[in-house]
């Protein structure tokens, strides 16, 4: 009889066990292994890292990732070489009287707004 609790509703941690000597992960792996997605991987590989030094492609044309590297890249200093003024998309945009910057893209209607113009059609 076991005196701990088996609770089978909360989620358990995935483990992942890297051997010491291994110096690459497959992109996937590696994505499932920091929690990111293949598609954020795949933004620093076209974006930020050095292909032959930050990642490679095996023969059968997979990407690999230089764990080494990408460990030194995390400690190389601030997240970003973006300015404060930029977006995500490394635009700055433009001001607002409000203070805040305008990436150019106007925002999506709101349902209110679609039902209007729904309304409006039909007249």
């Amino acid at each position: 009889m076991s005196t701990s609790k088996d609770n089978t509703n909360e989620p358990r941690p995935e483990v992942i066990f890297i051997s010491k000597g291994l110096e690459t992960l497959p992109i996937g792996q590696f994505a499932k292994m920091l929690g990111w997605t293949r598609r954020k991987v795949e933004s620093k590989i076209h974006r930020v890292w050095i292909e032959k030094k930050h990642y490679h492609y095996d023969p059968d044309g997979e990407i690999h990732i230089n764990l080494a590297e990408y460990n030194n890249w995390t400690k190389s200093g601030p997240g970003s070489k973006r300015g404060k003024n930029q977006s995500k998309s490394g635009s700055a945009g433009k001001a607002r009287e409000s203070g805040k910057h305008s990436t150019g893209i106007q925002p999506l209607p709101t349902a209110k707004k679609l039902l209007d113009f729904g309304q409006k059609l039909r007249l």
